[in-house]
């Protein structure tokens, strides 16, 4: 028998790992996956949600369900009668509420907290998980100032500065490499399979656990901040506290980078009349040591544990 060409051996090589690759694919689609555990990672119109997404999310250790309505925003619908003042916020996973249902997120709440004190005002939930000022000045522009807000409030959280320029202002274009892996994270069964395997190697992944309703937030020792903060800084050890730690050469570019970023969005937010509160929320290690820095100034004049700043002009913030 006359030895293979390289050619036929190339072919015979690739129908082989194809094959591979299908059968594990079947296999694993008849174990259960894929199981839309990176549902959360698909992106919609200015990266928000995808409109009209109704589902469980279990990645992490608390499952929950999220709602979005036609806008790509999770919440109800938008009131279209245009007669009240519209909130809109924006910022991250802090914003858009990682591992809570929509009722449980901050903008749900301050919608509660004004009705219930007879206001009525619309707040929108403009958040999306994993962005920086850069992703949130792409949701300002597209998807937020055509709502003609009276209010945007935007949130600063640990992670910002270091997520400058990763996302960029648009969804990403169809066929492009970060649509081909988040495709495949959802949609195959080798994919997600894959994904969930690499996670599982990381201690900070844990699978959704089965508690239901409000038992999933029943969380024993939540008010030691003291001691998770102290847990917390051993289980990640080397995590950056930008409010806290001595800044470097790198923190200072990171955050030189990202003032600019804000520099901008402030300008396109007042540049089209609209107001804006800016909402420091800090780390938890980090709101456990400024509450002991300011126990003695919260005497004098009580404050909430968020830090609120506004800024009246470009490009110096001060303390409201």
């Amino acid at each position: 028998m006359p030895p293979l060409s390289t050619k036929r051996k190339l072919t015979f090589s690739a129908v082989m790992c194809g094959g591979l690759l299908l059968g594990a694919e079947l296999v694993l689609r008849v174990a259960g996956l894929p199981a839309g555990t990176f549902n959360a990672v698909e992106a919609g119109s200015a990266g928000l949600w995808p409109a009209n997404f109704n589902g469980d999310l279990t990645l992490g250790p608390v499952p929950y369900r999220v709602v979005a309505n036609a806008n790509g925003f999770r919440g109800p619908p938008l009131r279209t009668d245009g007669t009240v003042p519209r909130v809109v916020c924006i910022g991250d996973s802090m914003t858009e509420g990682f591992y809570v249902d929509n009722a449980y997120t901050y903008p749900a709440w301050l919608q509660r907290h004004l009705s219930d004190r007879g206001h009525d005002v619309e707040v929108v939930n403009a958040g999306r998980g994993g962005g920086s000022i850069d992703r949130f000045q792409g949701i300002l522009e597209q998807a937020v100032l055509p709502l003609e807000p009276d209010l945007v409030v935007v949130t600063w959280v640990n992670n910002d500065p270091w997520e400058v320029g990763r996302h960029g202002f648009l969804p990403e274009e169809p066929g492009s490499t970060d649509s081909l892996v988040r495709f495949l994270l959802i949609h195959s069964a080798l994919g997600e399979g894959l994904m969930r395997l690499a996670l599982r190697r990381h201690t900070h992944f844990v699978p959704a656990a089965g508690a239901a309703d409000d038992a999933r937030y029943d969380i024993a020792g939540w008010e030691d901040t003291a001691g998770n903060s102290a847990a917390f800084l051993e289980r990640f050890s080397g995590a950056r506290l930008l409010l806290v730690d001595e800044p470097g050469p790198e923190l200072q570019d990171k955050l030189a980078h990202y003032a600019r970023d804000l520099d901008s969005f402030f300008e396109t937010a007042l540049g089209s009349g609209v107001p804006l509160l800016y909402v420091i929320i800090p780390s938890y290690p980090e709101l456990h040591l400024i509450i002991d820095h300011i126990s003695m100034a919260s005497v004098l004049r009580p404050r909430s544990s968020w830090t609120i700043f506004c800024k009246s002009s470009i490009p110096r913030p001060r303390t409201c």
